[in-house]
């Protein structure tokens, strides 16, 4: 703009400068801008809709009562060092990508009425202005977010890397002192860029008038003189704008670099995340070897000892079969625990199943920690499915914050090298130049930038969470399915919670044991009933459990014999389990009326022992569990011994 470009003078002099100087401010449009604003659009939609999604997903899932308490986005967290400031990392990420997506709707569809629609530019002046600061302040609340969280995470009584007071700062005060800095640049080029407009506005209205007072007449110099005086005021303003456009896009480029410096903070509890996962894991895998140990010595022995018999004696724990119907045989835990604990602790101390007598450490795959989790509903389940659900939404989270702080990194350093480029143009006056790519490449690739990458981080989030509430957040699973996995009947003499079989590993599937024999077949037939002893001075007489009515139910045959279970003593008292889950009960070949078990003296009455019978517990309340090797009765948990293990440990009867 040094100079007007015409050296002779004709009646195409002034349509030609009036075309010359609009193409410096309102370059014709490239065809197809409408469409490919109408994409932007869409995706910018489309990134606000499954950002809201995500928020529905996140307190659909949250742990929170109400919900709706998972949702705060800032709050004062106490450490050693003091309180830090915290954001919230998911609200934070949502009301970002929200915030700015409806800045942009707004942004983008003045650049389109401006330069398709041919408006005025001043309001369009002050957006463009400040979209850079919109950006910055976006990408640095995210940043942080995800470095709190990690100095969190990793500050102790001993050491902390980085004080409350000075993180509090440098959210606080870096930040603002960045945005500030940025406000007064940005306001600066602004007026600089209005008082540029409205010398082009009186130039343009100048000329225009000549042209209307010519009428296609050749203008003399006397004509142009007015409009050289108003030509020489755009000069002078487009010269002042140079050096402020320069340096304000390339302080902007030093926005994404210091976001991108606080993202490492995300990226490190991402990797934090990551290492507590494997040592979950590594403690599920152990757990769960031990279980498995456990329960293959459990299984050869319950072959050996009820499946051996030639000439089988009816045990308290059978149903009657006059009936014709099936019958269920119980599993004496008592006394296959007892002689199999030992050995199998020593072996797994080193962390072998019993069965196994290789060194290989124990390890789970995704899907055995999956199946782990799934089991039951979510009101509790075992200390494994606790553990299990625990590094699922740890293995959630790290999936969302990887995501989010490389969506950040992407963003972050292609935004730097675009205020790079849009510095250089601004530096050698190529913004006016009235090339058209340049004018939309220099307002609109950032836009692009942030949609496309944003839309992309968005939509995993949403894929992750509902893939994490579909694979383990379920309330219920179907009656009679457990995924391939066999569901047996576990518990206090059978009579406890239906529970599905734990992978151990990929290759072998952990399976709690229930045995169902046909009651009329010829290879066993069904002994004659026989009298036990009384287990306990309170336990009714022999003469008590007489034979079958023909009335009575095989269940309520089976829930009038008393148990011939070892004697047991609770010792040392523990708080309830609450690690307990319920899933859907099979439909069994038989009915089960009652299936309560009872307690009394210390004595465990066995498999269906009515309440009559001397017992207040029922089998909802009596649970073994093989794991741990405890028992739960009412309100108190406590581990199992019996005389043999007394005696072996050299303690005396309590």
């Amino acid at each position: 703009m040094s100079a007007l470009p015409f050296k002779t003078l004709d009646n195409s002099t002034v349509p030609a400068m009036l075309a010359l100087l609009d193409s410096k401010f309102y370059p014709t449009p490239s065809p197809g801008l409408t469409a490919r604003m109408g994409i932007l659009w869409a995706l910018t939609g489309a990134y606000i809709l499954l950002s809201l999604n995500y928020l529905y997903l996140h307190v659909k899932h949250s742990k929170e009562t109400p919900k709706w308490r998972s949702l705060w986005l800032a709050r004062f967290v106490e450490r050693p060092s003091g309180r830090f400031l915290v954001l919230n990392p998911r609200p934070t990420w949502i009301a970002v990508v929200i915030s700015y997506g409806f800045y942009e709707l707004f942004a983008t569809g003045m650049f389109w009425r401006v330069y398709y629609l041919g408006r005025h530019q001043d309001g369009w002046a002050g957006v463009r202005s400040y979209n850079g600061l919109a950006l910055f302040i976006g990408g640095w609340c995210i940043s942080w977010s995800g470095l709190q969280a990690f100095l969190l995470t990793t500050e102790s009584n001993d050491s902390h890397l980085l004080p409350a007071w000075l993180a509090n700062g440098l959210l606080i005060g870096g930040g603002a002192c960045l945005i500030l800095l940025h406000i007064a640049l940005a306001a600066y080029t602004t007026v600089l860029t209005e008082q540029l407009l409205n010398r082009y506005y009186a130039l343009h209205e100048a000329l225009a008038a000549l042209n209307r007072r010519l009428a296609g007449a050749t203008p003399t110099i006397i004509d142009l003189l007015p409009i050289q005086t108003l030509f020489q005021p755009v000069d002078r303003a487009a010269k002042r704008l140079l050096t402020p456009n320069c340096v304000q896009y390339a302080l902007i480029a030093t926005l994404p670099l210091a976001c991108l410096m606080v993202n490492i903070g995300g990226l490190a509890l991402a990797r934090k995340l990551r290492s507590q996962i494997k040592d979950s894991v590594s403690l599920l895998a152990l757990q769960d070897t031990q279980h498995q140990g456990t329960q293959a010595a459990v299984s050869q022995n319950v072959l050996a000892e009820d499946f051996a018999f030639s000439d089988p004696v009816r045990r308290p724990s059978d149903f009657d079969t006059h009936s014709g119907f099936h019958r269920m045989v119980s599993i004496p835990l008592t006394s296959v625990i007892t002689r199999t604990m030992d050995e199998n602790k020593r072996k797994l101390s080193v962390g072998v199943a019993s069965d196994d007598s290789s060194k290989r450490k124990p390890s789970l795959t995704t899907n055995d920690v999956k199946l782990m989790a799934r089991h039951g509903n979510t009101k509790g389940g075992t200390a494994a499915r606790s553990q299990a659900r625990k590094v699922l939404a740890l293995q959630k989270a790290t999936r969302d914050l990887f995501a989010v702080t490389v969506c950040i990194m992407f963003i972050t350093l292609s935004l730097f090298g675009y205020c790079i480029w849009v510095a250089w143009l601004a530096g050698t006056d190529r913004l006016y130049e009235g090339s058209w790519s340049v004018t939309e490449g220099s307002a609109m690739i950032c836009q692009w930038i942030y949609s496309v990458f944003v839309c992309f981080g968005v939509g995993f989030l949403n894929y992750n969470a509902w893939m994490n509430g579909r694979e383990w957040l379920a309330d219920d699973l179907p009656n009679g399915t457990t995924n391939g996995v066999g569901a047996t009947t576990f518990g206090a003499g059978g009579a406890g919670e239906t529970r599905p079989a734990m992978a151990a590993t990929t290759e072998q599937r952990v399976s709690y044991i229930s045995h169902f024999i046909e009651a009329g077949s010829a290879e066993r037939p069904a002994p004659p009933p026989v009298d036990y002893p009384p287990l306990s001075p309170r336990t009714p007489s022999p003469s008590a459990f007489g034979p079958t009515s023909k009335d009575q139910s095989p269940t309520t045959s089976a829930s009038s014999a008393p148990s011939s279970t070892t004697r047991r003593h609770v010792v040392g008292e523990r708080k309830p389990s609450a690690t307990r889950f319920s899933l859907p009960r099979p439909h069994w070949p038989f009915l089960r009326q009652n299936s309560s078990d009872s307690i009394s003296n210390g004595r465990r009455r066995g498999v269906g022992a009515a309440h009559g019978a001397g017992g207040s517990a029922t089998a909802s309340a009596i649970m073994v569990t093989v794991e741990t090797d405890q028992v739960c009765d009412g309100d108190t948990c406590a581990l199992w011994y019996n005389d043999q293990d007394k005696a072996e440990r050299g303690e005396s009867g309590r």
